[in-house]
């Protein structure tokens, strides 16, 4: 019997040590991890009945003081190796049995956004009309589009980046002010970074045309959406196209309301292709004389 108790005591030293190396492996650990207090304890139960034993008979107890001696300092090993290594594979054995519940929570992701492409609608035939007051909605949601064309400049086209951004400030108690202060953010990033800021970084306020004037805004110019106003106007980079046909890099342009001359032909060479080209402020290209791309344009 002493024998046997310095050899549980030795078994389950080794048990400790190998619970200790195989951690990360699941089920084999736990089992070394727990059963070497438990072989421990079965040997200091045996030595203390081999040191009894002996003492009653006379007999050495060498042996059994052995025993007792490495069984009780494997118990203390072992129970620290089981309450450290042995829990933390039995979570390693808990999620090899049950992976669906220790998956990590993914979000759902969201759809990608469409880019932004810019095409050049075909527009209605361009009439003077004065233009009723805008709504300050209307006036707000101008303001976040002037802002979106600041942005894309800024963000090199990211236009994820940018609607996200505007999207987020139209959400807000004031979507105008949120707006602006984006713009002028931006704007001064540009000018950090030593680039040029176009008009569209310039926030401009939307009202209501004056007595016998119109607004024109539109994006027929065919190098809109490029961050450089090229509408011809005071402070433009070019004059290649019509006046307020760049209406997202230059912002709108109130323009008085043209006298009619009742002139209305299709002599230009580029009439009847859906753009107007007879040069009115926001017409597509200023290509033939006014009142001759009557089918594109209107009357004169």
């Amino acid at each position: 019997m002493p024998a046997a108790s310095l050899i549980l005591g030795l078994l389950a030293f080794f048990c400790t040590v190998g619970g200790m190396l195989m951690t990360m492996v699941p089920f084999l650990g736990s089992a070394l991890s727990f059963g070497a207090p438990i072989l421990s304890l079965f040997g200091l139960v045996m030595g203390g009945v081999s040191m009894s034993r002996a003492q009653r008979m006379g007999d050495s107890s060498g042996l059994a003081t052995a025993g007792l001696v490495v069984n009780i300092i494997t118990f203390v090993l072992s129970l620290g190796i089981a309450l450290t290594c042995g829990m933390c594979n039995a979570c390693f054995t808990s999620a090899a049995m049950n992976p669906q519940q220790w998956q990590q929570y993914q979000p759902p992701i969201p759809p990608p956004s469409t880019p932004y492409s810019p095409t050049t609608p075909t527009a209605p035939p361009i009439t003077s009309t004065t233009a009723p007051p805008p709504s300050p909605a209307m006036n707000n949601d101008a303001i976040c589009e002037e802002a979106r064309a600041c942005c894309l400049v800024f963000a090199d086209q990211d236009a994820t980046f940018c609607d996200s951004s505007l999207d987020a400030a139209r959400t807000g108690p004031d979507p105008s002010a949120a707006c602006r202060q984006m713009m002028e953010g931006w704007a001064s990033g540009l000018r950090a970074m030593g680039r040029d800021v176009p008009a569209s970084c310039t926030p401009t306020l939307r009202t209501a045309p004056a007595a016998n004037t119109m607004q024109v805004c539109t994006d027929h110019c065919t190098t809109s959406h490029d961050g450089e106003c090229d509408d011809g106007r005071a402070g433009s980079m070019t004059d290649i196209c019509p006046l307020g046909s760049d209406c997202t890099d230059c912002g709108p342009v109130d323009v008085p309301i043209p006298t009619p001359t009742g002139i209305c032909t299709d002599t230009c060479a580029t009439s009847r292709d859906g753009e107007c080209d007879d040069g009115r402020p926001g017409a597509h290209t200023d290509f033939c004389a006014s009142g001759t791309d009557c089918s594109d344009c209107g009357p004169a």
